[in-house]
């Protein structure tokens, strides 16, 4: 028995632990009302937000519409009456 343990090949390696995702803890984040100031700053905040929460990208147009306001909000309905945005 010794040599016929010599001769056979090891046993496999256990295999690996099983991968799960851990889901993120729900966090409630404050996205600003954009009005039309800081664009650029208003666009990366809610670029980040949608990241986070692994926002597919058909639905962030409109989910960013949720999110303007004033000057902002007037010109997104304009454009969406007129065709020239689709949400």
């Amino acid at each position: 028995a010794t040599l016929q343990n010599r001769d056979s090949p090891p046993p496999p390696p256990p295999p690996p632990p099983p991968h799960h995702t851990i889901p993120k803890p729900h966090m409630k984040l404050e996205v600003p009302k954009f009005d039309g100031s800081d664009a650029l700053g208003w666009i990366f905040k809610i670029t980040q937000f949608f990241d986070f929460h692994q926002t597919p990208d058909h639905d962030r147009l409109t989910i960013a519409s949720f999110y303007m306001d004033g000057p902002a909000l007037s010109w997104f309905q304009w454009m969406t009456r007129n065709g020239l945005i689709q949400a």
